[in-house]
């Protein structure tokens, strides 16, 4: 994952899925024919959980690619927690499955890639996202639309966000990123509200 996406990422509305990076268990096969497969486990001991229990969460992908386009399947079981559930839908909250698509097409600077993630009593996820090098230079702009799952009225909400990223060295660099975003009223959990914006401007060095 580049810099840059790995920044917008972090910024939008991101995935119905639970499983975390801590205290997994990981292997990707080498490429055959251009195809990867992948899988994580997640050991949790007691009280690691919102159960309280022992939980074994894991994650799956299958990545295939040929010349510029790259086809990217995934999920995850969510066995640690109930987060993103929804209680409206069903009570007590469950641990569905997610599930996620990602077409991606990479030719010399320019980058363009689709997605779209889905969880039962939760919400699906689909975005779009464009990406462009230039030198040092990195631009991104995407758009990502969620909508909840067994909600009457304020169940949908979308973002804008534009990136501009500058590698001031291999293991540095400064970024600046304005994020918009909109929505059913009530749906950032505050009344009447249907809109929210931010600015973010930071710097990043790997040792």
């Amino acid at each position: 994952m580049s810099e840059l996406t790995e920044r917008h990422t972090r910024r939008n509305i991101g995935g119905s899925y639970t499983t975390g990076e801590g205290d997994l268990v990981q292997y990707m096969t080498p490429s055959f024919g251009g195809l990867k497969l992948g899988a994580a486990v997640q050991v949790n001991g007691d009280g690691d959980t919102q159960s309280g229990g022992k939980s074994y969460p894991y994650q799956l992908a299958a990545i295939y690619s040929v010349d510029a386009l790259t086809l990217a399947f995934a999920m995850d079981s969510n066995d640690g927690a109930t987060s993103y559930s929804s209680s409206t839908v069903e009570a007590p909250k469950n641990n569905e499955n997610t599930y996620g698509l990602r077409v991606a097409y990479h030719m010399d600077a320019l980058g363009l890639s689709l997605e779209y993630q889905t969880r039962k009593d939760a919400y699906d996820v689909v975005g779009v996202q464009g990406t462009y090098t230039l030198g040092k230079n990195a631009f991104a702009l995407s758009y990502e639309l969620a909508e909840n799952d067994g909600v009457n009225g304020d169940d949908k909400r979308d973002t804008i966000a534009l990136q501009a990223l500058h590698n001031l060295s291999s293991n540095m660099y400064v970024y600046v990123e304005g994020n918009l975003s909109g929505g059913d009223d009530g749906v950032y959990g505050v009344a009447n509200k249907s809109e929210a914006s931010t600015v973010s401007v930071g710097a990043t060095y790997y040792f």
